[in-house]
């Protein structure tokens, strides 16, 4: 039962509803960690960065239409790409520095979507051949019966339909392609807000979606962000609060995808951006990377994905996943 059609009716079923009421109750261990902090100060933060991750679909009426793509901010000459609603075009107004142009874009939203031959891959990459036919391994690390809904390996795009701004803030509605939402989980509707910074150059980016179907076939939501830099460029990931280079990792570990505390930084002689991640830890080098386990080395001018959501692999959360989600990003830049 992976297909859309054959899921919806399935989920009706005892075992269905057993795996989400697991989920359920993974979730509520979050709500009674609130209830025992009760009316305490910390009990008060964390309420107040949970409500700040709520998604809220905005209220167009307060927002105006923009027709032109270049825009001038107070620190930065800014283009959006037509297509995608990411930064196409991102120029310093002091020193001149580019930091995004057509073929490096920033804050690049893609739903990507994975076949059987994905796993396979995956599967004979990643297991030792002794283990291959020992009874579990197959099960444990792929989805057994996916070939049979025939899921295509593909990136989408979604599409920006309208720009609006608002002072300093732009935002950009997009929506997922029909045939994702009506065959897989792409949700139908997107909102990705710039903040222009007025004091520093920086830039604050919140991405919300809504309207996602739940979806049993394997998928994953990136943001990626390509900045303009030299192959020279200095990255760095913030691991367990040490700065560490994606080209600085042992054989055999995943070079193509980390965990992330604050952020990632990239310095590129003497400009030098920073890209905090308040929500999303899932980082990966070079380019989206999941289902395929190699020891190459990133290709960091590529720049770097976030992943926002995803639901590959067999452990218990959730595999079929529709809420509403809020995603945060901060862009620092220095010289």
């Amino acid at each position: 039962a992976y297909t859309a059609e054959k899921f919806s009716a399935a989920r009706g079923n005892e075992n269905f509803r057993k795996f989400e009421a697991s989920w359920a109750e993974q979730r509520g261990y979050v709500n009674a960690a609130l209830e025992e902090l009760g009316q305490t100060q910390r009990g008060f933060e964390a309420h107040e960065r949970l409500e700040a991750l709520r998604p809220q679909r905005p209220n167009v009426s307060d927002w105006d239409p923009v027709e032109t793509q270049l825009l001038e901010m107070a620190f930065f000459t800014v283009r959006f790409d037509s297509q995608t609603g990411a930064l196409s075009g991102l120029t310093l107004k002091r020193g001149g520095n580019a930091w995004a142009d057509a073929s490096h874009l920033l804050a690049s939203l893609r739903y990507q979507t994975f076949s059987a031959q994905d796993y396979e891959r995956f599967f004979r990459q990643y297991i030792r051949p002794e283990e291959q036919n020992n009874g579990w391994s197959r099960e444990d690390f792929t989805k057994p019966g996916l070939e049979l809904a025939n899921p295509v390996s593909r990136m989408w795009q979604p599409n920006a339909v309208r720009v609006y701004r608002r002072g300093s803030q732009v935002m950009v509605h997009l929506q997922g392609p029909a045939q994702a939402v009506r065959e897989y989980g792409c949700p139908r509707d997107f909102y990705l807000t710039y903040t222009f910074n007025e004091v520093t150059p920086g830039i604050n980016i919140d991405l919300q979606w809504f309207d996602k179907p739940a979806c049993r076939l394997p998928e994953a939501t990136w943001l990626s962000f390509s900045p303009r830099v030299s192959a020279a460029a200095d990255w760095r990931m913030d691991k367990l609060g040490q700065p560490v280079s994606p080209l600085d990792v042992v054989e055999n570990g995943n070079r193509h995808l980390h965990a992330v505390g604050r952020g990632v930084t990239c310095a590129d002689g003497g400009q030098f951006l920073r890209i905090e991640t308040l929500d999303a830890p899932l980082v990966a080098p070079g380019k989206p990377s999941l289902l395929d386990f190699n020891n190459n080395q990133p290709d960091l001018t590529l720049g770097v994905h976030f992943n926002l959501h995803n639901n590959l692999w067999g452990t218990n959360f959730p595999m079929w996943f529709e809420d509403d989600c809020r995603f945060r990003f901060k862009l620092i830049f220095a010289e």
